[in-house]
């Protein structure tokens, strides 16, 4: 497949963005949504986890993002590319250290008139001059707004690190472990000594924080009291919008009890129980998990009628006795196979599969991968998971988290994100088979696939 020629890339991508735009307005009408902003820091209805996208939307979105990010790169020259490339690292540190120092919470009462780096600066015990260039990159980014010369205020962006407990608990995790581990992987993925070589259990992350044989990424969080802020970082994968884009009757029967294997605080499956009252739940995660878990949902009508519960457990061991091969129990794994190697990961479902009765069903939900194959003219889009060409299949701009985050699970457990092929793999090794699959979307899209025997 060729790429389209340098006299039609141009005015084919033009044509993509302009259409694009036209249709997230047209989307935004019939979802009543106002059209987003930035300087305001009132939320966004985009921004609310329990908003709904119609799959138009959740299509305009990525095709027009990723139309932007596909023009910015065509217009800029290489060399400017190169630079900003080279030196964005200093995005990801200033965005930690004002999380870390709670600026985004001190500029609050400041309102829309802000503080100056002067008024700002003692309180943080940073130098006005560094927290002034710090915070004039990040409104740059559209992350605060200078109101005046050296006077900081919130936007939309802004607030939602001081307001939105997802947004500052994936800053805290990932912006800080990534980046630490992602500084020795030049020098330790081309390690001549190892010639390419993959070592169970030795990873960039377990290599520079010294934990290769001693503990794992998990024993480490429990061992540090991280526990919770990753399982609060993990509630910001958008789950409002699953219970209606998948059709959960087919589960639906007398006490039919659905099993979140890793599901954390249980935000996935609580949705689903929000929508279908009469099925049950049962979140299964580590015992420290659980404080997560009961803090988030202590005032929850469907704690309190006794729908969901808590079950302290590991996504490897055996399903107990009690519910192997009986009728009624169906698992959903959420967002957990990138974390394992193929090896393992397949080692999960079986053992999901071992405990399944014959008319139990699997639920996965995870990302796809695109390969960023160029795009003819003229290809139409797949709902939700490609943008039209010529842009490329794997999204762009619009995917580049996806990306990012194949990285994050290579560099955090050997592990990957996967293409639908992957995936079909490890269900055949597993002796699963593909019923249906959905996708919906959010902040980001996902694949919902139903599984059985």
């Amino acid at each position: 497949m060729s790429p389209p020629t340098n006299a039609t890339e141009f005015a084919a991508t033009e044509a993509v963005l302009q259409q694009a735009l036209a249709d997230y307005k047209a989307a935004l009408e019939v979802d009543k949504v106002p059209p987003p902003h930035l300087n305001d820091f009132k939320p966004a209805v985009l921004d609310d986890p329990n908003f709904v996208p119609s799959p138009a939307l959740g299509q305009a979105t990525m095709t027009l993002i990723s139309s932007l990010g596909r023009m910015t790169h065509m217009v800029q020259t290489s060399v400017e590319r190169y630079r900003l490339l080279s030196l964005e690292h200093w995005i990801n540190r200033s965005v930690v250290l004002v999380d870390k120092q709670k600026i985004p919470q001190l500029l609050i009462n400041a309102g829309d008139k802000g503080m100056s780096v002067e008024e700002l600066g003692p309180k943080v015990n940073v130098h006005p001059e560094r927290l002034l260039a710090t915070l004039r990159l990040l409104a740059n980014e559209d992350i605060f707004v200078e109101v005046k010369e050296g006077v900081f205020a919130h936007n939309r962006t802004s607030m939602a690190l001081a307001q939105v407990e997802l947004c500052s608990a994936t800053v805290g995790h990932l912006a800080f472990h990534s980046y630490l581990a992602a500084v020795e992987m030049p020098r330790k993925w081309a390690d001549s000594a190892k010639q390419g070589k993959i070592e169970p259990d030795v990873t960039l992350w377990s290599e520079q924080f010294g934990y290769t044989g001693k503990m794992t990424y998990w024993q480490y969080l429990e061992s540090a009291g991280l526990t919770q802020r990753f399982a609060t970082m993990m509630g910001c994968i958008p789950t409002g919008s699953l219970a209606q884009a998948f059709d959960f009757s087919g589960l639906l029967g007398n006490g039919t009890t659905i099993v979140d294997i890793g599901g954390g605080r249980g935000t996935t499956l609580m949705a689903i129980l929000d929508r279908y009252p009469t099925l049950k739940g049962i979140v299964l995660d580590m015992a420290p998990v659980r404080q997560a878990f009961d803090d988030y949902w202590r005032d929850s009508t469907v704690v309190k009628e006794g729908r969901i519960t808590f079950e302290v457990g590991n996504y490897f061991d055996e399903q107990p006795e009690k519910r192997r091969n009986e009728q009624g129990y169906h698992y959903l794994v959420r967002c957990i196979l990138h974390d394992l190697p193929d090896d393992k990961a397949v080692t999960v479902l079986r053992r999901i599969a071992a405990a399944m009765h014959s008319s139990s069903k699997l639920i996965v939900i995870d990302e796809i991968m695109q390969p960023a194959l160029p795009q003819p003219v003229g290809t139409k889009p797949l709902p939700l998971e490609t943008p039209p060409g010529p842009l490329p299949a794997s999204g762009g701009m619009a995917k580049t988290f996806r990306n990012l985050l194949d990285l994050e699970m290579h560099a955090s457990f050997n592990a990957k994100e996967r293409t639908k092929k992957d995936f079909e793999a490890l269900y055949a090794q597993a002796g699963l088979k593909l019923v249906k699959t959905a996708h919906f979307t959010a902040s980001y899209p996902l694949q919902v696939v139903e599984l059985a025997l």
